[in-house]
């Protein structure tokens, strides 16, 4: 029986660092990649983000989300290996910015 390894917000620094250094995905992803960065995603935060931006949905960042996820693949693909740690902490990725979802289900989801 494997178990799966404790996932730290934290753990996605050094990738979303390198994200944000190299890629412009428009001010609220940005806001939304730094957030990751700095370890401080919660639903509070998310929801001042949207709320200082404006945006009632989070499906209106749908491409520059998508971007910022694919710019993350790209980087765990890299060395064509996928650790356990990479795949737990891209269901994690996968789960903050949620393609298709409300801003409300997908800060609930990523609350749970």
């Amino acid at each position: 029986m494997s178990t799966k390894p404790s996932f730290n917000l934290l753990e996605l620094q050094e990738p979303f660092g390198r994200i944000l250094s190299d890629e412009d995905f428009g001010a609220l992803t940005n806001d939304i990649a730094e957030l990751i960065y700095l370890g401080q995603l919660n639903r509070r935060n998310l929801e001042d983000l949207l709320m200082e931006h404006g945006v009632n949905d989070i499906t209106k960042i749908k491409a520059p989300a998508l971007d910022m996820i694919i710019c993350y693949i790209n980087l765990i693909m890299y060395d064509n290996h996928i650790t356990t740690n990479e795949a737990c902490r891209w269901v994690k990725v996968r789960a903050c910015i949620h393609i298709g979802l409300t801003s409300q289900k997908a800060i609930a989801q990523w609350s749970a």
